[in-house]
């Protein structure tokens, strides 16, 4: 029997040591996006109908799809 070196990912552990992605409903100004993103996940799209909020949005995350 070989001993495990602690080198070789298992596919469990690939698939954990990827970063977790979330989409935001009714997202608001992003303060629920903001502490998910501080977290360590990667939001990758967004909803809100509010023009205000839009803008907020728009600013802060100008890369993440809106809808």
């Amino acid at each position: 029997m070989k001993a495990d070196d602690g080198m070789t990912a298992t596919p469990v552990q690939a698939i954990v040591s990827a970063p977790l992605s979330f989409g935001s409903l009714f997202a608001g100004i992003g303060g629920l996006d903001l502490g998910f993103e501080r977290a360590g996940l990667v939001c990758k799209w967004q909803v809100e109908i509010d023009p205000f909020a839009r803008k907020v949005l728009q600013k802060h995350w100008p890369k993440v799809r809106k809808h």
